[in-house]
């Protein structure tokens, strides 16, 4: 007698709100494509086993063209859970129909912090994020710079902060002043320098670095001021350990459109970024370069852990329906993240994920390498010498 044939696996469908238009196409493409090697490489695993093999389908929207619009129309076409949506606004209209809906909405990229809408009192979240913040990135800031000069038997007595006077340097300003307060590390951070994001010569900028002479100077600048920035600092040698920056602008692509590139030469900045040293990122580092032409992989890595996360809340809950979805997700605890982590991914009462953690990369030859934390280094981090 012939066998019976199996029915095929339902799908379960995960919508994809990123923008795919417009100046932020790039990184939508890049984290749309992220998206879809997981829900590959899931599918080529067999599916979720707890749901007889059902199989995951990625249904996908332009937040360009309408981020809330969109989502509503992912909603209705059946998706059991969201992410996106890099463009902080383009992510709090998303979130806010993921409220309204009870439906499952991973933020994969997006830095502000209120991209993340409040809880309120007694509210079970359904809008998590596992891409670290501004105020992630100032802390980290902070607490990497006090390890690496410890491990280093290096003193760190003083730290300043280079600022655009935009609303990006001076929110990453406030950050780090507030992180500052709350960690209390044991070196002193000196007045902040701003510079206006129009500024075409810095160097009473520099001559005021010069006579403050710290151990560390960080960054928080626009991709306008690195070419004049670097090219007054190339002009003779700053007095400190390390420049680390906050991690906008991308400097090596910035240093490059300003022709500073030596200048740059071991600046530290950081980064979202792959974790060089986990076998599963190797293989969708490889994936990733072919599939996208020969775009090398970065922060949109973690619309790829997204989707994972979620399949994972899939499996634990036996479930597609949004509540028991929306459960297992805030119970998530995600071994082994593709992107560098300080723990597996877990969210708080917020939705906030408190491993979510920069890397510090370091440029070599013009290209940048991890070398923060020390879990995930390709390779050692370089001070300078000594002071002059």
């Amino acid at each position: 007698m012939p066998r019976a044939a199996r029915p095929e696996p339902r799908a379960l469908r995960i919508g994809a709100l990123h923008p795919v238009t417009g100046p932020f196409a790039h990184i939508g493409l890049a984290c749309r494509l992220c998206a879809q090697l997981a829900v590959d490489a899931i599918n080529a695993t067999g599916g979720i086993n707890s749901l007889d093999g059902a199989l995951l389908e990625l249904i996908v929207g332009d937040a360009s063209a309408g981020a809330a619009a969109e989502a509503e129309r992912l909603y209705n076409s059946g998706a059991c859970a969201l992410t996106g949506a890099f463009h902080s606004g383009h992510t709090r209209a998303g979130a806010a129909v993921a409220r309204r809906r009870v439906l499952p909405f991973l933020i994969d990229t997006a830095i502000a912090d209120a991209a993340l809408l409040p809880v309120m009192s007694g509210e079970r979240p359904v809008v998590l994020r596992n891409f670290p913040t501004t105020t992630t990135f100032a802390r980290r800031a902070l607490s990497y710079l006090g390890e690496m000069f410890s491990e280093a038997q290096r003193p760190l007595a003083r730290a300043t902060l280079v600022h655009t006077t935009d609303p990006l340097g001076t929110t990453q300003a406030r950050r780090l002043e507030a992180a500052y307060a709350a960690l209390r590390p044991s070196f002193e951070l000196l007045e902040f320098v701003p510079i206006s994001p129009r500024a075409r010569t810095v160097a009473n900028e520099v001559a005021k670095l010069r006579t403050a002479a710290p151990d560390v100077v960080l960054l928080a600048v626009r991709a306008s001021v690195v070419g004049p920035l670097f090219t007054e600092l190339a002009r003779a040698r700053l007095p400190t350990a390390a420049v680390l920056s906050l991690g906008t602008p991308d400097l090596v692509v910035a240093a490059k459109s300003a022709g500073v590139v030596p200048a740059v030469e071991r600046v530290m900045e950081l980064a979202p970024w792959p974790n060089p040293r986990n076998p599963r990122t190797q293989r969708l580092v490889a994936e990733f370069l072919k599939r996208s032409g020969g775009r090398p992989l970065d922060a949109a890595g973690y619309a790829h852990e997204a989707v994972l996360v979620v399949a994972d809340a899939l499996e634990r809950a036996a479930s597609a329906d949004p509540a028991a979805l929306a459960e297992a997700l805030r119970r998530t605890s995600f071994e082994h993240p593709v992107m560098v982590s300080a723990g597996p991914i877990v969210f708080d009462a917020t939705g906030e994920n408190p491993n979510a953690a920069p890397a510090v990369l370091q440029i070599f030859g013009g290209k940048p390498a991890v070398v923060w934390p020390k879990s995930a280094a390709e390779r050692p981090y370089a001070l300078a010498a000594s002071k002059s």
